[in-house]
């Protein structure tokens, strides 16, 4: 199922709040529902980079796609968004899930492969 398109400003918007939240995940400071985190995730909601779709089915027979670096890497920006609305999705079953996902690195690595995306797009900044 294919996402909703997004447009170069709204990834923009996402990656604005990027710094911060890779700064505070590799330090001691990454606590439960860090105001950085809330605010790049209500980005991702503003934005519509999050959107709704059957994650389960998706991921469902394949769970360590969720997971892996390798997969990350070689996303494209309808697989990185599908990849971080299932992890929000699982944080509320899984209370935390998103600051684990901070503190082992792999959010840091997705918004390099986002920040990576968007120098490919179309009105990319010089």
């Amino acid at each position: 199922m294919a996402l909703p398109e997004i447009d170069a400003a709204a990834v923009d918007e996402v990656l604005r709040h990027a710094p911060g939240v890779v700064a505070v995940s590799q330090s001691a400071d990454m606590i439960p529902g860090h105001p950085l985190l809330q605010n790049l995730l209500a980005a991702m909601a503003f934005t519509r980079f999050t959107a709704s779709f059957d994650w389960q089915a998706e991921f469902g027979d394949q769970p360590d796609r969720l997971n892996s670096l390798e997969v990350l890497a070689a996303a494209d920006l309808e697989e990185l968004r599908k990849l971080m609305t299932a992890h929000i999705r699982i944080d509320r079953f899984d209370r935390h899930h998103l600051e684990a996902l901070a503190a082992n690195g792999y959010l840091a690595a997705f918004l390099a492969r986002l920040a990576t995306l968007r120098g490919e797009m179309e009105g990319a900044p010089a």
